[in-house]
């Protein structure tokens, strides 16, 4: 079926039979979960306060994704004949932190308990160190 929303950042879990992903087909910008292949059978709204960029934990049993106001948000979601989601519970806020719709700036450690993260900068200067004579700074170093 074809709508006018916006449908963006795609996420499949490991078993492969459901995916999240962000909309603005409620008019805000909010994450769901279809089943898949069969996305037209049912639909999951699994944010409440705004949501974009979902990303599965690997163990198919967590949903992470940015609220509205930028915070990282953790729901229990359970999948089989629908999904049954638990209370969705704030991480902490990744306001720093670089954020789009269109594409997670983030990714999620194979341990569900860690995160990756493109720090932003209030500049747009590139930074950029560089070392000459990097093995001998580096036998100096180790001599001290």
């Amino acid at each position: 079926q074809t709508t006018n929303a916006e449908d963006l950042s795609p996420a499949i879990p490991p078993d492969g039979h459901w995916i999240a992903y962000s909309s603005n087909e409620s008019g805000t910008r909010q994450v769901y979960v279809r089943p898949f292949p069969e996305t037209m059978s049912a639909v999951y709204q699994i944010s409440a306060m705004g949501g974009i960029n979902p990303k599965w934990n690997r163990n198919g049993r967590e949903l992470f994704f940015l609220d509205g106001a930028f915070s990282m948000v953790s729901v229990p979601v359970t999948l089989g004949a629908s999904a049954v989601t638990g209370q969705a519970q704030v991480l902490f806020s990744a306001a720093r932190f670089a954020s789009n719709a269109y594409e997670p700036q983030y990714d999620v450690a194979p341990d569900g308990q860690h995160f990756v993260m493109i720090k932003e900068t209030s500049d747009n200067e590139v930074h950029v160190v560089v070392v000459s004579n990097f093995l001998a700074e580096l036998k100096r170093r180790f001599r001290e």
